[in-house]
């Protein structure tokens, strides 16, 4: 089966013939020898511990974006596919809903990008951190054009990842909203189990981004070792991520609530017109087998009462323990690694 391309990375990696992992292996060693170059041209770039892990952290966080995006994208709409399987629903496709939320919202598209890249434009403006420490060199010059260039690419790569995720996360949030009058073709005591492949999506896209925002964090400290500007906005991101994720599990949340009250409402009726037969049979008038028949329904307004009872206790939780503590453990990475850097600036 023809897999389909929803974005100009996939076009990109489409034309190379060599699998996107491979491809962005050799990126990031192309990258990193070209500061490596740069080292041997620039006086202030002097290849010591501290350039050195700069400069491969730029280069691997390169790779690591692209093949992480192309690798979520292909999970996404697996993803999605399971989640039509689950609705049984051919109607109202949620597939293709992502799909053309993804493919369709060119406008929604280049204002992200812009959001993200025109801080970066503004705040960064004229400011050449090695050019000015050594102006007559035009190496420096060019190591500060260059590292422009890995910047802007990063923060592109970075505006795809909340462009999938915030798509991801509207489109769960769609379905939490069609939840109520499309409900899912299973039982709510299989729910969780049925919907835990959603929850660990978004749990690995979390952790994944997590590791992003860190790996960007411990990259950007100029020569001056001042706490820079890309730094704030990486936290600034970070923050943006986990209400995302928030968002998502809360759809997810939406979509087991509605399921439990569909059924409660089944249930319900049943109870109702179950009784109301019960008060017709009692009220009326004395018959051979009226004592049999209010037994027999007596007894199925027990079993319906009991049926609703383990409705009512049903976990609802969208999230576990296990969620919690590998969300908890995932946001520390960034933190610690900020944390890190901070001390060291201190220092």
């Amino acid at each position: 089966m023809t897999v389909e391309r929803w974005s100009w990375m996939e076009e990109v990696f489409n034309r190379i013939p060599l699998p996107y992992s491979i491809a962005s292996y050799f990126i990031c060693i192309v990258l990193y020898f070209i500061y490596y170059f740069f080292s041997t041209k620039v006086d202030y770039f002097e290849w010591h511990i501290y350039h050195n892990l700069e400069s491969l952290a730029a280069s691997i966080l390169v790779a690591y974006l692209l093949v992480g995006i192309q690798y979520l994208m292909n999970k996404t709409r697996d993803t999605f596919l399971y989640i039509d399987q689950l609705y049984d629903n051919c109607e109202d496709n949620f597939y293709n809903r992502l799909r053309e939320k993804f493919t369709g919202s060119h406008w929604y598209h280049l204002l992200l990008i812009s959001t993200v890249l025109v801080p970066f434009l503004i705040i960064g403006w004229n400011v050449w951190p090695y050019g000015n420490l050594s102006p007559d060199s035009k190496w420096a010059w060019i190591l500060d054009i260059y590292g422009y260039i890995i910047l802007f690419f990063i923060l592109i790569l970075f505006s795809e990842l909340l462009w999938l995720i915030i798509n991801i996360v509207w489109a769960l949030n769609d379905m939490g909203c069609k939840s109520r009058i499309l409900p899912i073709k299973i039982d709510v005591f299989s729910l969780g189990m049925k919907l835990r492949p959603i929850r660990n999506f978004l749990l690995m896209f979390v952790v994944y981004y997590f590791i992003s925002i860190a790996i960007a964090i411990s990259t950007y400290i100029g020569p001056t070792r001042k706490f820079s500007y890309e730094t704030g906005f990486f936290i600034v991101l970070l923050l943006f991520g986990i209400a995302l994720f928030f968002a998502g599990m809360e759809a997810i949340q939406r979509m087991i609530n509605c399921q439990v009250e569909s059924e409660l409402d089944v249930l319900n009726k049943k109870r109702d017109e179950q009784h109301k037969l019960l008060i017709d049979i009692i009220s009326g008038e004395d018959r051979p087998g009226k004592t049999e028949e209010i037994d027999s329904i007596s007894k199925i307004l027990e079993i319906l009462q009991n049926e609703r009872d383990s409705l009512m206790q049903t976990n609802r939780k969208a999230y576990d323990i296990t969620a919690i503590g590998v969300f908890i453990g995932s946001i520390l990475i960034p933190l610690l690694t900020l944390l890190e850097k901070l001390g060291n600036l201190a220092k």
